[in-house]
């Protein structure tokens, strides 16, 4: 247990490096390593009922993708974030789960948008124009932030892993950026030797 500790709090030190740069001052970074450090361990409150499937073909997979098994990647797009643009690499969400299969730890994905505005048509569009297939839920209601209060409001850290217990172990969108990608596979390796 001590050892897998260690390593998620190396993992928080390595990508507070990886993204440091980015920022153009040294209290965002600190405002980053904070949030990440309140984030790792913390259980998440996925709110089933509140949300609806983006398109309605996937309300019978809703179920599928949440269980006490496996772990959970969850993407949270609130309304900040542009939500049509983020579905031109919804499908490299596949790549990611075959990473994760190949080391025989079960995984689910979770895309969860939190809806500017009442209308889930841009949505609906941007989704359909860009081919996706993976099951994407909306939060018209704004729960998800809600149940889980503790969530910085930095985009960055709206993307993270969590495992069968529902609890943070990784923060960071493999899909978005590369350094977060090989991160998140150095992870996968060590939970494949822990299994």
């Amino acid at each position: 247990m001590k050892k897998n500790v260690r390593y998620i709090f190396n993992i928080i030190a390595l990508f507070t490096l990886t993204i440091a740069p980015l920022s153009s001052c040294s209290n965002d970074s600190v405002e980053l390593r904070k949030g990440l450090e309140s984030m790792i361990g913390h259980e998440i409150i996925i709110p089933c009922k509140e949300l609806t499937p983006l398109i309605e073909k996937h309300s019978n997979k809703f179920n599928e993708e949440i269980d006490s098994t496996s772990y959970t990647y969850v993407s949270y797009l609130d309304v900040s974030e542009c939500s049509p643009c983020y579905f031109s690499k919804l499908n490299q969400w596949d790549e990611i789960q075959q990473i994760f299969e190949s080391h025989r730890i079960p995984l689910k994905i979770l895309v969860v948008i939190e809806p500017n505005g009442d209308s889930l048509i841009p949505l609906i569009n941007g989704y359909e124009s860009n081919g996706c297939q993976r099951p994407v839920f909306v939060d018209t209601d704004h729960v998800f932030r809600a149940r889980n209060p503790f969530i910085p409001h930095d985009s960055r850290m709206h993307t993270f892993l969590l495992n069968p217990k529902h609890q943070v172990v990784f923060v960071g969108d493999p899909i978005r950026n590369r350094k977060i990608n090989k991160l998140q596979e150095r992870l996968v390796k060590e939970l494949s030797h822990s299994h």
